[in-house]
C-alpha cells in the first residue's frame, strides 16, 4: 500500500442572520408613582384598573417577512426571573402581578400583561423587565438555536400632584404594536395627557414631527394638528421615530408646552433591513475611565431572506434623550456620509450623563 485516503464530512453551520428585539407597548410609556399617607399607600397610574400590555418583538434579517416568533420565553424582574403557573399567572414573589401574552392567529407575539401595581414589589424603586426568548432556525439538516433579550425600564417614584405626563399610546381599536405588517399597512399613533389618575382631553394642540437625517434631527408632518397620527408604510424606511409635543394653548409657545414623547414604529416589511455591527456587541459605554469609552458601528445594508451585503453608505444621528441631536461636529454630522460611526463616553456625558440614541439611514 503506497497510501491511505480517507474522506471527512465538514459540517457547515450557517449564521442565523442578525436578530433585532424590542420590547413595545401599545399602552404607551409605563410609569407608577405613589403618594404615602401612613401606611396608605396610593398609586398613578392605578395598573389593576389599566392593566398595560408589554410586547416582545423580534426583526429577523433572515427572514423575508422580517418578523420572528421565539419558541419559548423567560421574563424577569430586575434580575429575578418570574414563574409561571400552567395557565400563565404568575406566582411566589410576584403572585397575581403579572400573566404571560402567547403568540395566536391574530397576534404574533409573546408578552406580559401587567395585573396590578408594581410599587410595593420593587420596593419603591425603578424597576427592569426583562424578557429573554429563545430562537430555533433549521438550514438543511442544522438546526441552530440562539438566545435573544431586550429590556424595559418602568420608572417609579414620589407623586408631585403638578405634573403632566404625555406619551405616544396606539388606539384602542389598533392592534399593530406599532409594527407594520405589509407594504399597504398603517397603524396609528395616539397621543395622550395625564395627571396623576386623570386623563386630560379638552383644551390640547398638537405638533407631531419625523425623524430625519439633518442638524436638528425632526421634520414637522404638514397638516398634522390632531391627537392621532396614521404612519403609512410609505412613511418608514425599516423603521422611524416620531415625536409628538402637546401644548394647552393654541399658539404653542414653549411656555405653553405639557409635555413630548417619542415612539418608534417598525416596518417588517421593507425588503431592506440595515445590520448595525455594533463593536463591542453589548453597546455598553462605561462612566469609569477603566471601563469601556467608545461603541464603534460599521452597519451593513442587507436585503431581508438573503445574507449578501449591498455596497452603501450611512447617515448617523445621535440623540440624547430629549431628542436633541448629539453629533453637531462637522466631519460627523447627521448629513455627512460615512462607513462607520462611534459613540464615545463623551457623547453620553453631553447628553447629560446618561444613555443615546443612534439611528442609522441606508443612504439612497
Amino acid at each position: 500500500m503506497s497510501s491511505a485516503s480517507k474522506s471527512a464530512t465538514i459540517n457547515f453551520i450557517p449564521k442565523m442572520g442578525t436578530f433585532t428585539p424590542s420590547i413595545q407597548s401599545p399602552d404607551g410609556d409605563i410609569y407608577q408613582e405613589y403618594q404615602r399617607n401612613g401606611d396608605v399607600v396610593t398609586v398613578y397610574p392605578d395598573f389593576s384598573q389599566t392593566q398595560p400590555k408589554l410586547y416582545f418583538v423580534v426583526i429577523s434579517s433572515r427572514t423575508a417577512e422580517g418578523i420572528s416568533t421565539p419558541t419559548s420565553m423567560k421574563y424577569f424582574f430586575n434580575d429575578t426571573e418570574i414563574p409561571f403557573n400552567s395557565a400563565g399567572k404568575s406566582t411566589g414573589l410576584f403572585d397575581g402581578l403579572f400573566e404571560i401574552i402567547r403568540p395566536s392567529a391574530s397576534q404574533l407575539y409573546w408578552g406580559l400583561k401587567i395585573c396590578n401595581n408594581l410599587v410595593k414589589v420593587s420596593n419603591y424603586s425603578g424597576i427592569t423587565i426583562r424578557m429573554v426568548g429563545t430562537i430555533t432556525e433549521r438550514s438543511g439538516q442544522q438546526e441552530a438555536t440562539d438566545e435573544i433579550q431586550a429590556s424595559y425600564d418602568i420608572p417609579v417614584g414620589p407623586y408631585t400632584g403638578v405634573a403632566y405626563r404625555v406619551t405616544i399610546k396606539a388606539p384602542a381599536n389598533d392592534t399593530h404594536n406599532f409594527v407594520l405588517g405589509s407594504k399597504d399597512d398603517s397603524c396609528q399613533l395616539e397621543a395622550k395627557v395625564t395627571q396623576g389618575n386623570e386623563t386630560l382631553t379638552a383644551g390640547l394642540y398638537y405638533k407631531w414631527y419625523k425623524a430625519v437625517n439633518s442638524i436638528t434631527g425632526w421634520e414637522q408632518i404638514a397638516g398634522a394638528s390632531a391627537k392621532i397620527l396614521t404612519v403609512k408604510a410609505s412613511d418608514v424606511d425599516c423603521t422611524r421615530e416620531f415625536m409628538v409635543e402637546v401644548y394647552n394653548d393654541k399658539a404653542m409657545g414653549k411656555d405653553n408646552m405639557l409635555g413630548f414623547d417619542f415612539q418608534t414604529v417598525i416596518d417588517a416589511s421593507d425588503p431592506y433591513d440595515i445590520e448595525p455591527n455594533p463593536t463591542p456587541a453589548d453597546e455598553s459605554i462605561s462612566e469609569d475611565e477603566s471601563g469601556n469609552g467608545t461603541v464603534t458601528y460599521t452597519p451593513r445594508l442587507i436585503v431581508r431572506g438573503k445574507s449578501e451585503a449591498i455596497g452603501s453608505k450611512f447617515y448617523f444621528t445621535l440623540k440624547s434623550g430629549s431628542g436633541v441631536v448629539l453629533n453637531t461636529e462637522a466631519a460627523r454630522k447627521p448629513t455627512v456620509q460615512l462607513s462607520s460611526f462611534s459613540v464615545t463616553r463623551a457623547d453620553c456625558e453631553h447628553a447629560g450623563y446618561s444613555s443615546v440614541a443612534l439611528t442609522i439611514q441606508s443612504v439612497k
